[in-house]
């Protein structure tokens, strides 16, 4: 599902007066977790699951193509860990 399907989605709930007020809406939360996540903080929705970033130390590589030692610098990279009503709603 892309994001209009998932706006159409959100507004088959009648919680909603336009398509523009859900794609507002879906827009601020994922900002929100995008900027959270990106400043190396978490966001928690308690059941559903947490956005968390994940600190990928650095390491040494090689280029398969040369074969040359490269080094892998330090970096951040986002992770979602998925809450228990969350995993039992897929596994049901």
């Amino acid at each position: 599902m892309n994001k209009s399907a998932f706006v159409e989605k959100m507004m088959a709930s009648d919680k909603f007066a336009s398509k523009k007020e859900a794609e507002t809406a879906l827009s601020v939360v994922l900002d929100t977790i995008v900027d959270s996540v990106a400043n190396e903080d978490g966001v928690t929705f308690v059941g559903f699951g947490s956005f968390i970033p994940k600190r990928k130390e650095s390491r040494e590589a090689f280029n398969p193509r040369t074969k040359e030692k490269i080094s892998i610098p330090e970096k951040v990279v986002p992770a979602f860990k998925a809450g228990s009503s969350f995993k039992d709603a897929v596994n049901k």
